[in-house]
């Protein structure tokens, strides 16, 4: 896998919050627009149905581990993985690290290489609306 993308944010919501939203990513991905169906297949497994992207369906695996949560995305036409790791810098606030891993030995890796701008946008945004759920969900 070869990574393409790495962004950090620091949000103030502790890990715990932040893990939980993540672990629960499906109400996160039903927020995008491309996203039109999503069945569960296993325990933190799930079949998603997209149009507009490159796989039409991909089969979304979201693996915990202590510091770390993995979206292990098997597609159609090209695998990759998103991994976030958490560091707590107080009580109060974490830094997460959100990385985009690519199929080296996919055709299409190339057009994705060209494409990060547009990418970069996209997994930002996803990123910014990690931080707002976490925020909003640890208000008084």
């Amino acid at each position: 896998m070869k990574k393409l993308l790495y962004e950090t944010i620091e949000i103030e919501s502790d890990k715990n919050q932040v893990s939980n939203i993540l672990m629960n990513g499906i109400q996160l991905l039903k927020t995008d627009p491309n996203i039109i169906g999503i069945e569960p297949v296993a325990e933190n497994e799930f079949l998603i149905l997209r149009h507009g992207a490159f796989n039409r369906q991909d089969v979304l695996l979201i693996l915990a581990k202590q510091n770390s949560i993995e979206y292990k995305i098997d597609g159609q036409i090209i695998d990759y993985s998103i991994i976030w790791e958490f560091e707590t810098l107080d009580s109060g606030t974490t830094r997460l690290t959100q990385s985009l891993y690519i199929d080296e030995t996919s055709r299409i890796t190339p057009i994705l290489s060209l494409c990060n701008t547009a990418l970069s946008k996209f997994f930002s945004t996803f990123l910014e609306n990690i931080k707002q759920l976490a925020e909003i969900s640890t208000m008084p």
